[in-house]
């Protein structure tokens, strides 16, 4: 059954990432497989995260910003550290893998069992916005901010 083991926090820290985790989280998801590594996710104190980058134009924002804090922190953490394409396949073994496709579903199982945002609609439109924006990035190697390794 996917459900949060226990809520991460976070603060405000400022930065590029300017919200730091204070209070470490655990999630488990229903997209991956008993027995895969990452069925529980993990999100330790000091993960740092911008949440779900939204275009910081102003009828932009505010649609969509300042929603689903909890699915973008799991999806962040998906996407920086347990990406298929950037993991050596040393850290892959050790530390677990996920697909874009994965990540961007457990992003949406979240915000479904959270219902956040509220509308089915708004979920399924930041679904399609992290799914089309972070095609590019998931190719890129961001683990230098998986710092707890």
């Amino acid at each position: 059954m996917a459900r949060w083991i226990k809520l991460p926090a976070t603060e405000r820290c400022g930065g590029k990432y300017p919200h730091k985790v204070v209070i470490a989280g655990r999630y488990e998801t229903d997209v991956l497989p008993e027995g895969h590594k990452l069925k529980i996710i993990d999100i330790p104190v000091g993960y740092r995260t911008d949440f779900a980058s939204v275009f910081r134009l102003p009828f932009m924002y505010w649609l969509f910003g300042g929603k689903a804090h909890n699915a973008a922190i799991v999806h962040d953490i998906l996407h920086d550290c347990h990406s298929n394409k950037t993991l050596s396949p040393e850290d892959a073994e050790k530390y677990g893998t996920v697909t874009h496709k994965q990540c961007n579903q457990i992003f949406m199982e979240i915000m479904e069992i959270e219902e956040d945002p509220e509308t089915p609609l708004e979920r399924k439109v930041m679904y399609w916005a992290v799914k089309i924006g972070g095609k590019i990035a998931w190719q890129t190697d961001s683990t230098k901010k998986c710092t707890w390794r």
